[in-house]
């Protein structure tokens, strides 16, 4: 993520991936998905392995984030 100091005291966290900007009262970013969902047989394919992909396309953990803070496909999807 970067952050960019626009006016002091404010901010604004944006996504390298995503442009997906930060709530400026939160601080919490909802990304956006960049990459097509997984059919059937990928889902079922990850659900067997310890990696699968994050909404960006980074390899992740099946209950992780990314680097760039992307969250795992069985994570956006509720399988997790």
């Amino acid at each position: 993520m970067v952050v960019e100091d626009l006016t002091k005291p404010a901010w604004r966290v944006k996504c390298e991936m995503c442009g997906a900007i930060a709530d400026p009262e939160t601080r919490k970013i909802r990304h956006k998905v960049i990459t097509p969902v997984p059919d059937d047989d990928q889902i079922s394919e990850w659900v067997m392995d310890s990696v699968c992909d994050a909404t960006d396309g980074c390899q992740v953990e099946p209950d992780g984030h990314c680097e760039h803070g992307h969250q795992s496909w069985l994570l956006r999807l509720g399988f997790i």
